[in-house]
């Protein structure tokens, strides 16, 4: 009888199952996260400054045949390969202007790679270039700073799979203008004391199966940081809501594309508040607080691999702020959606405090569809996030303990591909 009564209570949150059986723990975080505190963590690095996409194919082009004399030296690729593996970048990626002026990338510094290889063996090469150079001057600038301009990267997915193999080999894919998932890559291999090249054909199968770097254009973003404990505060009592663990299983971007839209994919987590508005008239257009990224790689999406994020997404959950949105969507460099429902919450009517009902409208940067537009009910919310939603309960996330926390739209654990596409888990923490 307890068990249909919460059910009904809480059918809103399709509560698969109200034991609180099954209870986890989630204390182990990806061994290849990020660290350090980075001042441009979440900044995007390098754009597309040449509007002619037709030229600036052409010059990348240019640079794909520079790279392919460059790469019959395993030495240059085994660089390259060891500075991507440092996971700055939100994705498996690593940009022209770090290989090519080391001297002032942030990157090579944190690192401590200082060999300079990449950077010796490119003008070598671009000297000795058997075509001629003349055409690869854009409004008077050389090769080298046009392809830094227009944030010209090289993409290594499925890196994971090789760590610790010493390959011999390498494929490189120029990519069509056009978004695909399979292209005609160059894969250099050792011939004896020569270098063969074998024309392939590259996609998600093949990269798993052998080391391929993908040249985009567009830039890299710098990979965020994470939060590893509660933030501080005066306040006596506050009621924090995290977004914890974090799983996606599906691939929301293609693999090969020219203007930087492929690769793996970046879920965005956003709050949508109307608390303390002013007027019953007003509209939430905007997210509230920080918008909170998970990065996850080509493999980790087909392994299902979880991720610990621990980023706040409220830090103070009031009482008598009765709704706010959870927001959930895969971000693209292109392409809009928007986010729309109403609010019923406290707001602000001639100075005094009342309770009010708010639209929200709230545009965000996706060719995908929406993945979550979650109104939570406050009270609701803190009973249900408790109780097994059919994919069981956590104790303890990262760094944060307390629980139980239930899993939400699917399964969190290590290879569990079950729910939905992307689950998560909110840890809450009062005091």
């Amino acid at each position: 009888m307890k068990k249909v009564l919460i059910s009904c209570l809480f059918a809103s949150f399709l509560i698969f199952s109200c034991e609180k059986s099954d209870v986890k723990t989630l204390s182990t975080e990806l061994p290849d996260q990020i660290q350090f505190k980075n001042p441009d963590a979440g900044k995007i690095i390098g754009r597309i400054t040449d509007e002619n996409i037709e030229n600036l194919h052409v010059q990348v082009s240019e640079f794909s045949m520079i790279l392919k004399e460059m790469y019959k030296n395993e030495n240059v690729f085994n660089e390259v390969n060891n500075l991507i593996s440092q996971g700055y970048y939100s994705d498996e990626n690593i940009l022209l202007d770090d290989l090519i002026k080391p001297e002032r990338s942030k990157l090579v510094s944190k690192a401590r790679i200082s060999s300079n290889i990449f950077k010796i063996s490119f003008y070598e090469t671009l000297l000795n270039h058997k075509m001629s150079l003349k055409n690869a001057r854009i409004n008077e600038n050389k090769l080298d700073e046009y392809l830094i301009g227009n944030g010209v990267s090289i993409y290594y997915p499925y890196s994971e799979n090789f760590k610790g193999k010493n390959r011999k080999d390498i494929t490189i894919v120029m990519p069509p203008k056009e978004d695909v998932n399979e292209a005609v890559g160059i894969k250099l291999t050792k011939c004896g004391k020569e270098v063969c090249e074998e024309k392939v054909i590259v996609n998600d199968l093949y990269a798993m199966n052998n080391p391929t770097h993908i040249i985009y254009a567009g830039g890299a973003k710098v990979k965020d940081n994470y939060v590893k404990e509660l933030k501080k505060t005066k306040v006596a009592a506050i009621s924090q809501v995290y977004v914890g663990a974090v799983k996606c299983k599906k691939q929301y971007d293609v693999l090969i594309s020219f203007t930087g839209n492929g690769g793996g994919s970046e879920i965005k987590f956003f709050r949508g508040s109307g608390y303390l508005a002013s007027g019953t008239n007003n509209q939430v257009t905007s997210p509230t607080g920080d918008i909170i990224s998970a990065s996850f790689s080509r493999g980790q999406i087909n392994n299902c691999t979880f991720q610990v994020i621990n980023g706040s997404w409220d830090t103070d959950w009031k009482v008598d702020n009765l709704e706010q949105v959870f927001g959930v969507y895969e971000e693209d460099t292109q392409g809009t959606k928007t986010f729309t429902g109403s609010l019923n919450t406290t707001i602000k009517v001639g100075g005094i405090n009342q309770n009010g009902t708010l639209g929200y409208s709230i545009a965000i940067q996706t060719q995908d569809e929406i993945i979550r537009n979650w109104k939570i009910t406050r009270s609701s919310f803190y009973v249900a996030n408790g109780i097994n939603q059919g994919y069981g309960v956590y104790t303890t996330v990262g760094g944060l303990t307390g629980g139980p926390w239930a899993a939400w739209d699917g399964a969190v654990g290590v290879g569990d591909c079950t729910g939905a596409n992307v689950a998560f888990v909110l840890p809450t923490i009062t005091n």
